[in-house]
């Protein structure tokens, strides 16, 4: 098998190996987060709010 894979080009080389890797690599799941504002403090949503803003002005001074 590594004397075939030698002779493949590197572009089938690569095409190879990725597809071998969906066998390895776990594939990324995607996320849902659903958040219930009205079951929150006040004190939970003004933590939320800060948050933001900090994310916000971090992400301007980038």
């Amino acid at each position: 098998m590594e004397k075939d894979l030698k002779k493949l080009a590197p572009k089938d080389r690569l095409i190879f190996f990725e597809k071998l890797m969906q066998y390895v690599i776990p594939k990324q799941a995607s996320q849902q987060v659903k958040l219930d504002f009205e079951s929150l403090t006040d004190e939970q949503l003004q933590q939320i709010i800060n948050d933001l803003i900090k994310d916000t002005e971090h992400e301007n001074t980038d």
